[in-house]
């Protein structure tokens, strides 16, 4: 299933060099005091052959921080763009 399929909205947003690079956050704020972040992709493959990190931060100001930072990315994004085929 996609997120479409799904009914998640999603934005599409490249990296600060423009058009080729990547927006490569990785993080999720649960119940507004709590923060995972790290180099770990959400992936089967990240959790079955990859190294990788993600940390917790459990501090309300910290997740504060994140979610003013995710609303900016969000407003920078764009919506998807449907293509013919979808």
């Amino acid at each position: 299933a996609t997120l479409v399929g799904c009914g998640i909205p999603y934005r599409l947003l490249h990296g600060r060099s423009g058009v080729g690079s990547k927006m490569h956050h990785k993080f999720v704020v649960l119940d507004g005091q709590t923060v995972a972040s790290g180099s770990y992709n959400w992936t089967m493959e990240s959790e079955e052959r990859n190294h990788e990190n993600l940390i917790v931060l459990r501090a309300p100001e910290l997740a504060t921080a994140y979610v003013m930072e995710f609303e900016s990315l969000w407003n920078k994004g764009g919506p998807p763009v449907s293509s013919p085929a979808s």
